[in-house]
């Protein structure tokens, strides 16, 4: 059943959505909307059902270990879900302190429960079973992931005495009480969204208080798809977050009317993906420009997040082809409505000549130096920083991971040779005959086209270049054969 959220508006009919599970609602107003007010109004509607998580309120930690009986605990939670349902708990909070210890015993309880699981299923001798529960990951290896892939460079353990500590770099471990504020409530966020039950409505009241936009945007994106059996709603002042959740449906509050102390009725908009937002109420929520990058690829590629986490104060939108880029820059750049947006593109090189760079260029979309964006993963310094992450867990040499790594990817070229000498004299022929093709000049005046080929000495001169580089061991240069039209020398 979807969660049924009305609001009552102002002047005008009442505003009802219906929310499924695995959907998301972002509200976003400027400060003293009434946001806040209606976050509490959505809860005490479905308060047996939701998680509140007060994001942009207290975080500190008395304890970074289980201080509660499960007796305790569950008191504690009784009391602050009646809190909650209060009219004064939309501005004040007396359960500051409790709430990030039971984030705490929920997220050392969870992973007490798998492991229980695992071990209990080895005991009994159900090896299909311990291995079935085994693939599900552990909640703080799940935090984990979600803290790299946002850009936070800690890891998070459980150590002796249920104690939770953090290490930054692989340094030594200090309490997670003593991260700091952002760091803390990152860690605050996704424990009690991972800990939520099935089906749960999850309300997040201002997440970016503490967190920078290039931090909570891909922890929200990745705790949503962690999470497709939850229903989310997301009070923001930032108007970025829902861009880059793009199925998301977005609420934008203007105003509050209180009949003390409750909040009765708001003037706010559901706003459709097409629909124009004027530029008073834009310019009080973004108060700055807003940058754009234009890439190629689909919502679910790898040059999304590639690009998000090479640009993190950017929103990066994919689109399809490159022609879609430069279109898309060039039509937000003409629209003089749109002056708060500054748009770029970033194209793959696709083997360009100088000339059509530059004139792209001249747009505001830019060609990679390199073939494709997918690139990277083999360049010299990206493959030296995985051997070191990579080294860093296992305690293997990190130069023999390179070697290792280097000589398989020879392997592999060697068993495709002649099919990618093919190629590579395929583009070389192509080029030829552009290159010769008649002009109206030289067919007015008449002359011949004459374009002879010798398509079989070109394969055979690039099929020896390319074996005489794998004999030698050259992958850079190899590749760079492979992929790019300018070759290392």
């Amino acid at each position: 059943m979807p969660y049924r959220m009305n609001i009552p508006i102002t002047y005008g009919e009442d505003i009802q959505i219906d929310i499924d599970v695995g959907e998301q609602v972002f509200v976003l107003g400027p400060n003293g909307s009434g946001k806040s007010s209606l976050m509490h109004h959505f809860y005490k509607a479905h308060s047996k059902t939701s998680r509140r998580i007060t994001a942009h309120r207290q975080t500190w930690l008395s304890s970074n270990a289980i201080n509660l009986s499960p007796y305790q605990k569950e008191k504690t939670e009784n009391q602050i879900k009646a809190q909650d349902t209060q009219p004064d708990a939309r501005w004040k909070d007396d359960n500051s302190a409790q709430r990030p210890n039971i984030a705490i015993y929920e997220l050392i309880d969870a992973e007490n429960i798998r492991a229980r699981g695992i071990a209990n299923a080895v005991d009994l001798g159900n090896v299909d079973l311990a291995t079935e529960l085994s693939k599900k990951d552990a909640p703080i290896a799940v935090i984990n992931e979600l803290l790299r892939s946002s850009n936070i460079p800690i890891r998070i353990a459980v150590e002796k005495n249920q104690q939770l500590v953090a290490t930054r770099h692989g340094g030594n471990a200090y309490s997670v009480a003593e991260l700091s504020d952002g760091e803390r409530n990152a860690l605050l966020i996704a424990a009690a969204v991972l800990t939520a039950d099935e089906g749960n409505l999850i309300l997040v009241d201002e997440p970016e208080r503490h967190l920078h936009r290039s931090i909570i945007s891909p922890l929200l994106t990745e705790l949503f798809s962690r999470r497709p059996d939850c229903t989310f709603v997301v009070s923001t002042h930032e108007v970025m977050l829902p861009l880059d959740a793009r199925s998301a449906r977005v609420l934008l509050v203007r105003e509050c009317d209180y009949s003390n102390p409750n909040a009765v009725s708001w003037t706010a908009d559901l706003v459709n993906e097409d629909a124009d937002v004027d530029d008073e109420t834009l310019s009080s929520i973004l108060g700055e420009r807003r940058k754009l990058l234009f890439v190629e690829g689909e919502e679910h590629s790898l040059d999304k997040p590639l690009y998000g986490l090479i640009f993190p104060e950017v929103s990066v939108v994919p689109k399809a082809s490159c022609r879609d880029v430069e279109l898309a820059v060039i039509g937000i750049r003409a629209a003089e409505g749109l002056h708060w947006l500054r748009a770029f593109g970033i194209i793959d090189n696709d083997g360009r000549g100088a000339e059509d760079i530059e004139r792209r260029k001249v747009a505001g979309v830019w060609a990679l130096s390199v073939f494709t964006v997918e690139s990277i993963y083999y360049d010299s310094t990206i493959l030296r920083r995985v051997a070191e992450r990579h080294a860093g867990v296992t305690g293997e040499d990190e130069e023999t991971l390179i070697a290792d790594a280097t000589d398989s990817a020879l392997r592999a070229a060697a068993g495709h040779v002649q099919r990618l000498g093919e190629i590579k004299a395929e583009k070389q022929v192509r080029r030829e005959i552009f290159r010769n093709l008649p002009t109206r000049d030289s067919v007015a005046e008449g002359q011949a086209v004459n374009i002879a080929i010798d398509v079989g000495s070109l394969v055979d001169a690039e099929v020896a270049r390319l074996d005489e580089l794998i004999q030698a061991g050259s992958w850079l240069r190899l590749f760079s054969r492979i992929l790019y039209e300018r070759h290392l020398p």
